[in-house]
């Protein structure tokens, strides 16, 4: 407290008091309200980095997740390409496979008569 108001409170009066104790109470309000602006600030401004390398964060994973996706699409497109070679194979060999009984039947079927 300040000495100038300390010399109040000898008057003996009571609005003197009150006076010393209310200037005393907003004292004390100003500073607690502006600690706790300067803790809200400090919080906010905590938060927001905390956010921006979260963002950061999940760039980078994003990033990583379509460089994999690239990837697998290539792989992909490989294995279909594969699988249609194969089937094309397959069916080749079934082609073939049909021709020669065709002509093992007609074989069989010229025995006979």
């Amino acid at each position: 407290m300040e000495p100038s108001l300390l010399t109040l409170i000898p008057t003996g009066s009571v609005a003197g008091v009150l006076v010393v104790v209310i200037i005393y109470l907003l004292r004390q309000n100003h500073t607690d309200r502006s600690q706790y602006r300067a803790d809200v600030a400090r919080i906010e401004d905590r938060a927001a980095e905390d956010a921006k390398e979260r963002q950061i964060e999940y760039q980078a994973h994003m990033a990583d997740v379509r460089e994999e996706l690239v990837g697998l699409r290539i792989e992909l497109k490989e294995v279909r390409e594969e699988l249609e070679a194969e089937r094309n194979v397959r069916w080749k060999a079934q082609d073939d496979s049909a021709g020669y009984r065709r002509e093992l039947d007609a074989i069989k079927g010229a025995r006979l008569v």
